[in-house]
């Protein structure tokens, strides 16, 4: 049982409930010592700050937009620096990930 990953993934998908979410957002940033550990921060940053209405900041969240039904990130703090901090916590830069995104679809 890998407890730091447990408790992300139940809270990554607990859509309704924001308080479990910013709770164990707040326990990963006090032990990020892996570089999987960063990856679930910043997971869990997007999502408990879309929770709050604000703009996420590595872009981990998406949705389907446009005539071609393209992935986008919703709402998203300066794009002009996401693949940097998303660089930072060992994730693909974006349009990387978008791509791969969209091949699930």
């Amino acid at each position: 049982m890998n407890l730091p990953l447990d408790a992300w993934l139940l809270a990554q998908h607990a859509d309704q409930a924001l308080m479990v979410q910013a709770c164990v957002l707040d326990l990963i940033t006090q032990q990020r010592s892996t570089l999987r550990e960063a990856q679930h921060f910043a997971y869990l940053t997007d999502r408990v700050r879309l929770g709050r209405g604000e703009s996420q900041v590595y872009g981990t969240q998406v949705h389907y937009g446009g005539v071609q039904n393209r992935a986008s990130p919703i709402r998203l703090d300066d794009p002009t620096r996401v693949d940097q901090r998303r660089a930072a916590v060992g994730l693909e830069p974006l349009a990387d990930y978008l791509k791969r995104f969209e091949r699930r679809r």
